[in-house]
């Protein structure tokens, strides 16, 4: 059964005679799936905003048995910052975000392990009190969500963001200076080609495994980035990254290394400049870095330019040899 929502739904007149935005959260739910009893959706949240169930029934509760099971749109109005699931419950019922409304993404895990979970809402939720995304939409099945327009400007925590939970989309724009770490935060999912040239990314210390399998494609830009702590598996198992923009990093701040770029596809272009770039900003020492099947050009700058990072500099270099 699919029982559409009278408040999510009702038109909402404001200055100019236009139609302002809806203030409700609506969301789809599957009462069929594991959870609760299979007629019922319990609400990760306390009780007290109204709720149009979808069947006709309106009330404040936060949990509600259907006479019949299946799928229902579910409406909240009101301000709403307790939501939380953080892998538990009804995490499996809810299948479909399509109005943020009033929605605030106020704590991290709010929509961990919502499998089923796709946003297809061409609004924001409000972000003005989260200060960690961590876990955010951590194992979800989100499907070309625009995280581009997200003010995720207080925001320092990104762990786990959506790891194993996007394919397709856009994360371009969401870090800035004030986030700290970045660990596994895209992991597994499917990120295609990015644009993350406009990432600020100045205070990152931890980037463990935060592309590792990411499904990078090859025209992601990674340029102007000043990159400092350890990169550990960052860039892992992309085998279509062609490493677009790793010749303009400022990499004085790298601690250490482990892999960070191993079963990648680093075309010979860009690491022929990332060579002479890097070596060129007497960078740290005793560096040991993998570059994957990345060759440089024999008898180049770049040939002289690796030979110095390996002699002065005391770098390892693991690569796929000069041609």
């Amino acid at each position: 059964m699919i029982a559409s929502s009278k408040i999510g739904l009702r038109p909402i007149r404001g200055g100019g005679g236009g139609a302002a935005p809806n203030p409700d959260f609506v969301s789809t739910w599957d009462t069929t799936q594991a959870g609760s009893a299979s007629d019922t959706i319990v609400l990760p949240m306390t009780a007290g905003n109204t709720v149009d169930w979808g069947d006709g029934t309106i009330n404040t509760l936060n949990t509600h048995t259907y006479a019949v099971g299946g799928i229902y749109i579910v409406t909240i109005s009101g301000a709403i910052t307790t939501f939380r699931f953080a892998g538990a419950g009804d995490y499996r019922k809810i299948i479909d975000i399509s109005n943020w409304g009033s929605f605030d993404i106020a704590s991290d895990r709010i929509f961990q392990n919502c499998a089923n979970l796709n946003v297809t809402a061409t609004d924001k939720p409000l972000l003005s009190s989260v200060n960690s995304a961590v876990a955010t939409f951590r194992n979800a099945n989100l499907i070309n969500v625009d995280f581009s327009g997200w003010d995720f400007s207080i925001c320092t925590n990104f762990t786990f963001f959506v790891n194993n939970g996007m394919t397709g989309g856009s994360i371009s724009g969401i870090i800035h200076a004030g986030v700290t770490t970045l660990s596994q935060s895209f992991k597994g999912s499917i990120l295609g080609d990015q644009d993350l040239s406009t990432w600020v990314v100045t205070n990152i210390t931890n980037w463990n495994e935060t592309f590792q399998n990411a499904n990078l494609g090859a025209n992601t830009d990674v340029s102007n980035w000043i990159v400092q702590g350890g990169l550990v598996r960052t860039f892992q198992g992309n085998t279509l990254f062609e490493g677009n923009g790793l010749p303009t990093w400022n990499i004085v701040g790298i601690t250490s290394t482990n892999n960070p770029f191993s079963n990648t596809n680093i075309t010979t272009v860009n690491y022929d400049a990332l060579l002479v770039a890097w070596e060129a900003q007497a960078p740290p020492n005793a560096i040991g870095i993998n570059f994957g099947s990345a060759q440089y050009t024999i008898g180049s700058a770049a040939d002289t330019a690796r030979t110095s990072l390996i002699t002065t500099y005391g770098w390892t270099i693991t690569d796929g040899g000069g041609i």
